[in-house]
């Protein structure tokens, strides 16, 4: 059925885009990691650099072909973090602020998988267009349907809207004013016509 997903290049994904079967195996990926860093005998420095090196990059891999939530990415992270944390001498409850923080700015420089997630997004969309791949081509016509759908005619933003799904959002800002944009980034702008 649709939404039953299929392991392909190690990343599960089903038809119908839901993110479900890779999250469990994300969420147990990131057990298991801060687990086996957690019993046993590294260092502090060491499990720091097994956090950035291992771990992070095991979740960073399947971010590219996922729409993951933001706290479906901290649900994630926490997995891995609170066992991993301690083992650093940090406490698990540290704010995230300082822990994502970039270290020129006294934070520790964790990489957030949903900013991370989006960057991707957004390189590949911009990469693929520029470069006029199959995929681009792929692109610029699930955008030009978008458009058709929603009956626009203008530049489409991608913002973060407050809504109970946080995903990127496509919105025309003169179509549908029961929306806000705020601080909105236009990447048609970016694209080759």
């Amino acid at each position: 059925s649709a939404d039953e997903a299929a392991e392909m290049l190690g990343v599960f994904l089903a038809p119908d885009g839901n993110n479900h079967s890779q999250l469990q195996k994300m969420v147990q990926k990131a057990r298991d990691a801060g687990e086996k860093i957690k019993i046993s005998n590294l260092d502090r420095n060491s499990a720091w650099t097994a956090l950035q090196t291992m771990t992070m990059k095991s979740l960073q891999y399947p971010l590219p072909a996922l729409t993951l939530s933001s706290t479906e990415c901290r649900t994630i992270m926490w997995n891995a973090l609170q066992r991993i944390l301690p083992k650093c001498g940090i406490n698990r409850r540290i704010p995230r602020s300082i822990l994502y923080g970039s270290p020129s700015r006294q934070g520790l420089g964790v990489k957030d998988l949903h900013l991370l997630q989006g960057i991707h997004h957004i390189t590949d969309i911009v990469d693929h267009t520029y470069k006029k791949s199959i995929t681009g081509h792929l692109i610029q016509d699930s955008l030009e349907h978008l458009k058709l759908e929603l009956g626009i005619n203008g530049l489409i933003a991608i913002s973060h809207l407050k809504s109970s799904s946080s995903q990127l959002r496509l919105v025309n800002p003169t179509y549908n004013p029961k929306f806000s944009l705020s601080s909105s980034t236009f990447i048609m702008d970016l694209l080759p016509s």
